[in-house]
């Protein structure tokens, strides 16, 4: 199955100066974020403020297809709760599956950790995972991971990581989102990989995602995770939808271990979304 056209596309005004501090004000787009920002700032438990203030970037987002999150839902986030479900899209097959939850820790030890792609394998539920192209930690790489299943083939893909700038300077920093997007297509990329590495199992028919991560204060930060895939070969997509689902509450829990245990310890380089060295 061909995946679905525009899912992961460039955010709207990507292209920014790089000494652009705060948000334009004078903006229709940014005119209301800012009292939504410092809404959020002074109450940062409020579940109707944040989600309000998701509603409002949705349009910056890299991910196209974000689910729709109601504020009960933020509230249990909130309260730590992992919040899961499943969105059908019209015309696709293979459901979006999505995840919500806060963490006490500090935005930028839960960023490190979904962007530290090289150390997944020892907390997250694949087999093999390594950047394959690009600076690993920064903007526009790629990686390679692997997924060994029971009784089916096993399961390997390549995506594109992009850092969502705009958003970050639009929010002044309060904004973290990494987007992923499969590169299964591009014969001519996967012909420049080693071809040990994509030789066992097969690939997944497309993948695409993101992470969005909101600092809350010095150390609580609400994560969103979304992945939207159609596995390929005999799975049925459906069914395949529906485990997904389930299987985003182990990746936010795995990501909060990686985050405790191995971050702090880490000494890989990392870079924000908005180019900053962390």
């Amino acid at each position: 199955m061909e995946p679905p056209t525009a899912s992961i596309h460039a955010a709207p005004g990507s292209v920014m100066s790089a000494i652009m501090l705060l948000p334009d004000t004078t903006a229709p787009e940014t005119a209301m974020l800012v009292p939504l920002v410092l809404a959020l700032a002074a109450h940062a438990d409020d579940a109707a403020d944040v989600h309000a203030l998701l509603q409002q970037w949705q349009h910056q987002r890299m991910l196209e297809k974000a689910p729709s999150i109601t504020v009960e839902q933020v509230r249990q986030a909130l309260s730590g709760e992992r919040v899961k479900g499943i969105q059908v899209i019209e015309g696709v097959a293979a459901a979006l599956g999505y995840g919500l939850t806060t963490y006490d820790l500090p935005v930028a030890d839960v960023w490190r950790a979904v962007a530290d792609e090289n150390h997944h394998e020892a907390y997250l539920p694949v087999n093999n995972s390594l950047v394959v192209q690009g600076r690993a930690g920064a903007d526009d790489h790629l990686i390679y991971q692997f997924m060994e299943l029971p009784l089916v083939s096993d399961r390997w893909w390549v995506t594109r990581i992009r850092y969502n700038r705009a958003l970050h300077t639009a929010t002044n920093g309060q904004a973290w989102e990494l987007a992923f997007s499969d590169v299964l297509g591009d014969a001519a990329t996967l012909a420049g990989l080693d071809q040990s590495l994509l030789a066992e199992g097969i690939p997944l028919a497309w993948t695409r995602g993101a992470w969005l991560f909101v600092s809350l204060g010095a150390s609580r930060t609400l994560t969103q995770y979304v992945v939207w895939s159609d596995p390929g070969g005999s799975l049925p997509t459906a069914a395949a939808s529906r485990f997904s689902a389930g299987a985003v509450v182990s990746t936010l829990d795995s990501v909060e271990k990686m985050a405790r245990e191995h971050i702090p310890r880490c000494s890989s380089s990392f870079w924000g979304p908005g180019g900053e060295k962390l």
